[in-house]
């Protein structure tokens, strides 16, 4: 049973999920345009008010191997 449980693949997503869509023609000149676009933020510097958005996929063979299709951070000033 171990083995049947242990050899599933699954996908898993974290962030926002942004498609290639949303990344064409980024145009934004004010961050009301940003957050109408993509949402509201995963992350906003306190310091700085920069928006942060994070978006993450990742391939789960089994329980020893993980593999991440890709990684990224936006960052909008």
């Amino acid at each position: 049973m171990f083995f049947f449980i242990s050899c599933s693949n699954e996908t898993i997503y974290s962030g926002k999920i942004l498609n290639q869509e949303q990344l064409n023609n980024l145009n934004l000149s004010n961050k009301n345009l940003v957050k109408n676009k993509f949402g509201h933020p995963s992350f906003i510097d306190p310091i700085e008010q920069k928006f942060f958005y994070f978006t993450e996929k990742k391939r789960r063979n089994n329980i020893f191997q993980d593999k991440i299709d890709y990684s990224f951070l936006f960052v909008f000033k």
